[in-house]
């Protein structure tokens, strides 16, 4: 939906009137500077994450007109745009004790939060999550759904509707081992629960993302947690999982992303201190 909205908003009204053979190499180098420059509703310029999004569909969309069309890809050799790298955010240790001595005690909408905190789970699975994904013989839990609000593709009333599917990529379908010190709680809970009730709400009915988000929220001000994202609990997971000396392959099957370098790019970065360590060899000779 994400790329539906940017084409809709950036590529289309630039180019659907123009017949693809007429498009040059020249012509998409242009519009992504303007997009850089002077794009977005105020003219300021979109962020190179967005104009890097915009690229990939049209390189995606040239790529694909070329295999099945013969067309010939102008953007075939377009470079993406770069990003700026940015600091991941993360939850601090003492803050993590935190969220595990509240949590494990606490709702299973509480034991969600946990669970996210180390399976690195997205909010999405979470909230498709069913005790029949919970397997408590074999320790494993089976990521195989995803649950999310879109825009209704009919353009009908209602104008958003709830969405269960595959995740967002075939490696974001996965098993993960179920957090050792909360298989005593959730075999608890489980006893009085059927097996397709959601894991968030032990009943049929699911929570959603945005209502989800509130709740965590709530949690982390009872437990007087300073607010990060939701989606910091991943990132604390995979940057954990790398402090402590777990292979980059494994953490990126363990967050289902669908290749090693978006966990290289994202989460293995040395700090100050693991340098100092290392210029340390440097210094002994």
């Amino acid at each position: 939906m994400n790329y539906v909205s940017l084409y809709g908003t950036h590529i289309r009204p630039e180019f659907a009137a123009v017949s693809p053979d007429k498009i040059t190499v020249f012509m998409i180098n242009q519009y992504i500077s303007e997009l850089i420059e002077s794009g977005g509703k105020h003219g300021s310029g979109l962020s190179a994450n967005t104009v890097q999004a915009v690229t990939i569909i049209m390189k995606s969309v040239f790529k694909y007109g070329e295999v099945t069309l013969n067309i010939s890809n102008p953007a075939k050799n377009i470079s993406l745009p770069k990003t700026e790298f940015k600091e991941v955010e993360t939850f601090s240790k003492t803050e993590m004790e935190c969220i595990r001595n509240c949590a494990i005690t606490g709702s299973v909408s509480d034991l969600g939060i946990l669970l996210c905190l180390y399976t690195g789970m997205r909010i999405g699975e979470v909230c498709a999550l069913k005790w029949s994904d919970i397997d408590m013989n074999a320790q494993l839990i089976s990521v195989s759904k995803t649950l999310y609000r879109i825009n209704n593709p009919t353009g009908n009333d209602p104008k958003t509707i709830i969405l269960i599917d595959a995740p967002k990529s075939k490696k974001s379908l996965r098993k993960i081992p179920v957090p050792t010190f909360m298989i005593k709680r959730l075999a608890e809970i489980k006893e009085n629960c059927e097996p397709e009730n959601y894991f968030l709400t032990c009943s049929n009915r699911y929570i959603e993302p945005r209502a989800y988000r509130e709740r965590y929220k709530n949690f982390l001000k009872t437990a007087d947690i300073p607010y990060k994202n939701f989606h910091v609990l991943r990132h604390t997971f995979a940057t954990e999982c790398i402090r402590c000396g777990i292979d980059v392959k494994t953490v990126s099957k363990l967050l289902g992303h669908s290749n090693v370098k978006i966990t290289l790019d994202r989460y293995v970065h040395s700090s100050m201190d693991d340098k100092r360590r290392q210029l340390q060899k440097l210094y002994a000779f």
